[in-house]
């Protein structure tokens, strides 16, 4: 039997993560968080991770600092 990568597991507890940027990523709540990426949702069914980036991420671009 196949078992579903974790990213497309609709039944997997996951996380959202956001880096330096404003970047956001869905994450499976089993694996470490990588350097430079911050918890700020979660852990919640996969479901509510959706509806989390649905209403709080509406621009996927990074976030670009005014020139010095």
């Amino acid at each position: 039997m196949d078992t579903l990568n974790p990213f497309d597991d609709p039944e997997q507890i996951m996380l959202i993560l956001r880096n330096a940027q404003g970047q956001c990523s869905l994450w499976p709540q089993f694996l470490e968080c990588p350097p430079g990426w911050t918890s700020v949702f979660g852990p919640a069914p996969r479901a509510a991770c959706d509806d989390w980036l649905t209403t709080h991420w509406r621009d996927i671009r990074p976030v670009v600092s005014a020139p010095s």
